[in-house]
């Protein structure tokens, strides 16, 4: 059997058509970044990424791009050549408009100053607090309504998400002490949606305060596991039956790709004994902020799936347990 040709050489042969010599480099080089993001997510040549879901990855991969802070013109660049050499239109893809590309991601207390007087005004107060107890995405704040906050018989709640990442449903879980928050805000809703025009019409850091949700629920569950390591099997089941559950559609279209992003679930799960270790510019980062090296690989993925619907450790740590905040996210590692 011949070697599968790889995503990078497939997509290069159709992107490089009638791109100018100055051009060439930089295609190849965002070309082979999405590629080994691919691979990462299972995709591993062009066979298979041709019978997945390439819209999907694409938008997974530019939302990837905005959480780790890139400008609005460099995700264009970034999925620009890879879009024309999957014969995806870029109109089809979500990503921040250029035009806005001088306002950045807020990252500090200091950094929007408007956005900090508009998060203490009470005409924000409700949006603030949902958003502290839920933590998802400004475009997913938009188009929630009340119909998508669910209780359970055993009284848990969850945030239906109809078009989340890269276009796919989740259900955000609310830890015990934010229920009755969302529930009031689910209740005192006025219109079809659940939050006006009015109530997002600002410039808050709702980031940050998905960053602090993230970083309290990473607490919660490191804590739970530090004094019932029990739930360790509880938890493991949690979320193999969430990934079975949320992945119907590739393990029916596409077996072999279901069963090796599976595989790179459980290993992000269980690698280096259950435990994740920052390592690089990571490391002096967290020290500068009194933050952990060393986090709990479990506690991590419950935080990943439920709360961030990433499901990846490492995009957990860089991007939401070491960003600036209020919240502490430390917690003993069993």
């Amino acid at each position: 059997m011949g070697r599968k040709e790889s995503i990078q050489h497939a997509l290069c042969a159709a992107a490089l058509q009638n791109v100018s010599d100055k051009s060439v480099g930089i295609y190849k080089h965002d070309i082979k970044v999405f590629a080994d993001y691919a691979r990462q997510h299972g995709v591993k040549d062009a066979e298979s990424f041709e019978s997945s879901d390439k819209r999907a990855l694409i938008q997974s991969y530019a939302d990837l791009l905005l959480e780790q802070g890139k400008s609005p013109s460099t995700i264009h660049r970034y999925i620009a050549p890879v879009c024309k050499g999957a014969g995806i239109n870029m109109a089809d893809i979500e990503k921040p408009k250029r035009t806005i590309d001088r306002i950045t991601r807020s990252r500090s207390a200091d950094a929007n100053n408007q956005g900090n007087v508009e998060q203490t005004e009470d005409r924000f107060k409700r949006l603030v607090e949902f958003q502290k107890a839920v933590g998802i995405r400004r475009a997913e704040l938009a188009r929630l309504t009340p119909s998508d906050i669910i209780q359970t018989r055993d009284g848990r709640v969850y945030v239906h998400v109809a078009r989340g990442k890269g276009g796919k449903e989740q259900f955000q879980a609310v830890l015990p002490d934010n229920i009755d928050i969302v529930l009031k805000t689910r209740d005192t809703a006025t219109g079809e949606r659940l939050f006006g025009k009015e109530e997002l019409n600002n410039k808050i850091d709702l980031h940050a305060l998905r960053a602090d949700n993230a970083k309290a629920a990473y607490k919660y569950y490191a804590d739970k596991l530090s004094e019932s390591p029990g739930l360790r099997i509880q938890y493991a089941h949690m979320l193999q039956r969430y990934f079975y559950e949320m992945n119907k559609r590739l393990r029916d279209s596409s077996p072999k790709q279901y069963n090796a992003r599976l595989a790179a679930f459980r290993r992000d799960m269980y690698q280096s004994g259950g435990f994740y270790k920052i390592r690089g510019a990571s490391v002096d980062i967290a020290r500068a902020k009194g933050l952990p090296v060393e986090y709990d690989r479990m506690a991590l993925m419950m935080t990943s799936v439920f709360h961030l619907s990433h499901w990846r450790c490492d995009v957990t740590v860089d991007n939401y347990l070491l960003a600036d905040g209020g919240a502490d996210c430390s917690a003993p590692v069993p």
